[in-house]
């Protein structure tokens, strides 16, 4: 008699998609709804891991990039460790997330189903009775699986596979610092290999910016296997014959339907949803700004501010930008653009600013806004200066999400500056040289005051 039980083991442990299936009602409560693209990311960790447990050099580093709500998490941060496991249970499997929420849930759904009655009838792989930390859990065996986060400090025992999930966040990948902070995290996370030659990397994350984990794997590390994959054919797709398992243009029309990623693109907006569901760091036609604009703006109830890029050479603009900030968005009501010298901005700046009334009016002190800072003081006493160090485009690249996602802007300008200011920005290139940045700069001055004043939560 055939022991269906033993054999469905054994051809689970053979397969890291056979295993994910039978196991999926372990892991999560709703019934499994299986997609081509589930096996395929399956199977391509399978290739990785094969090497792991037959003690073998990598053959390369994956890197994945596919939406959320894909389950990738499942696959990649909770069922491929406990697949090992049940292989061989004295690897040391280390796991990562940027979230310590995340981690968290992580860590304990994959003890959850290594204790399950399931799991331990097929495999038994026994958890030692003092692991109770809850990133750590370790196996009579010798095995562990350590979770850490992107940000905390990477100690214990060396992995025999490094697998990352989300390894940055939205916020963090608009951002050169934190950005640059989750580099510096991963960079500690590749100290924690047993060898350089065997020990693969693993990263599954949607597309959040040019600058962010997969932009630096793919610009820097040599024998990395890039595999992308768009909610929808952009012409993305990579390897590009995946393209065949897309139906109607979609990678999952059931869990990802036409009608949800268009209520993403609203709810994002356009640049936040061609990174996380195109996998497309570049905007329409490489442009850097998703301008949105209104018919009309607040008339109470707000804060104002003013803030003014001071022009250096004779084909900068002078830009002063007046906001009005309400109900987490920032409103650019009016807008001094302008190559005028300084004998006529100067006092015309003094005049609107009477006019606008700002509780505040920030000026770049470098160069010559020092002295224009002076003599607009003496006038306008609500007068802030501030000094720039960090380079423009830099500082433009890592706000312009931002802009794009909560500044509003005049569908009709009111007057030439305002148009002006509004054809450049439109213009604005993601890539390559820009001859006027000052418009794009100045943005990018308020909306960090405005995130470090709290006066805007980009978390929401």
């Amino acid at each position: 008699m055939i022991n269906y039980e033993a054999f469905k083991t054994e051809l689970c442990r053979k397969s890291l998609y056979k295993f994910v299936v039978e196991f999926w009602g372990e892991v999560v409560t709703e019934a499994m709804v299986d997609n081509w693209h589930i096996k395929f990311i399956c199977d391509e960790l399978q290739k990785v891991i094969d090497n792991v447990l037959n003690d073998k050099p990598k053959d390369y580093n994956l890197v994945i990039n596919i939406c959320p709500g894909t389950s990738k998490s499942t696959i990649v941060s909770i069922m491929a460790p406990a697949w090992i496991w049940a292989n061989d249970p004295s690897k040391v499997v280390l796991c990562n997330t940027i979230d310590s929420g995340n981690a968290n849930d992580f860590s304990q759904k994959f003890r959850d189903l290594i204790l399950s009655d399931k799991y331990q009838r097929f495999y038994g792989v026994q958890i030692r009775r003092d692991s109770s930390a809850k990133r750590s859990i370790k196996n009579t065996k010798g095995g562990e699986r350590r979770q850490f986060t992107t940000k905390s400090r990477k100690t214990g025992k060396h992995g025999d596979i490094l697998l990352d999930d989300d390894q940055m966040s939205r916020e963090d990948a608009i951002s050169d610092d934190e950005a640059g902070n989750c580099i510096e995290g991963l960079k500690g996370y590749m100290t924690r290999v047993k060898s350089l030659e065997k020990v693969p990397y693993v990263l599954c994350m949607q597309r959040l910016s040019n600058i962010d984990t997969t932009a630096h794997i793919i610009n820097t590390w040599k024998n990395v296997k890039h595999i992308v994959l768009p909610a929808f054919d952009n012409g993305l797709i990579k390897p590009k014959e995946l393209s065949k398992n897309y139906v109607d243009g979609l990678l999952d029309p059931v869990r990802i339907p036409r009608k949800q990623l268009n209520e993403k693109k609203i709810e994002l907006g356009k640049v936040s949803f061609n990174h996380e569901y195109g996998q497309n760091t570049e905007s329409k036609e490489g442009l850097m700004y998703d301008l949105k604009k209104v018919s009309e703006m607040p008339q109470d109830g707000y804060l104002r501010f003013a803030f003014n890029d001071v022009a250096d050479a004779g084909t900068d603009f002078d830009c002063t930008i007046d906001i009005k900030v309400k109900d987490n968005l920032v409103y650019v009501a009016n807008v001094i653009y302008t190559q005028e010298n300084t004998d006529v901005t100067t006092p015309l700046k003094i005049k609107k600013l009477k006019e606008w009334e700002p509780k505040q009016f920030w000026i770049e002190k470098n160069n010559m806004g020092a002295v224009i800072y002076r003599q607009i003081l003496t006038k306008y006493p609500y007068t802030k200066g501030f000094n720039t160090s960090k380079n423009k485009d830099t500082k433009i690249n890592a706000r312009a999400e931002q802009v794009s996602r909560f500044f509003r802007f005049w569908d009709e300008a009111p007057d030439k500056d305002y148009a002006k200011f509004i054809s450049h920005l439109e213009m604005y290139k993601r890539v390559g040289k820009n001859k006027h940045q000052d418009g794009a700069d100045i943005l990018s001055v308020a909306m960090e005051f405005l995130e470090k004043n709290k006066l805007i939560n980009i978390f929401k």
